[in-house]
């Protein structure tokens, strides 16, 4: 994509990122200019966080070891902490939707 202009590239991944969220592979959730209720009003749009519905997704794509997750002396790794906050936000999401 490197050879492609700004505008082009801004399409294909606007096109991904909707195919993707309207399968629901992924998730999004907007930032907020202010925390103000309601949250809504408050949404920036073009600034956002994206997660995988399936936290078995963020094992593969980040190639986390099953090991890593199941061993009690590393409880506060990297990997550890991603897919906790994914699997936490796929779990709300799901509640809420």
């Amino acid at each position: 994509l490197s050879n492609i202009d700004s505008s082009m590239k801004y399409m294909f991944l606007h096109v991904a990122i909707k195919n993707l969220l309207n399968t629901r592979i992924i998730l999004k959730i907007n930032n907020l200019k202010k925390i103000i209720v309601p949250l809504v009003n408050q949404q920036k749009e073009n600034e956002f966080k994206i997660y995988y519905n399936n936290p078995g997704f963020v094992s593969l794509n980040f190639n986390i070891n099953k090991t890593i997750l199941l061993d009690d002396k590393n409880i506060y790794t990297n990997e550890r902490g991603s897919l906790a906050e994914n699997f936490i936000f796929s779990e709300l999401s799901q509640k809420t939707s």
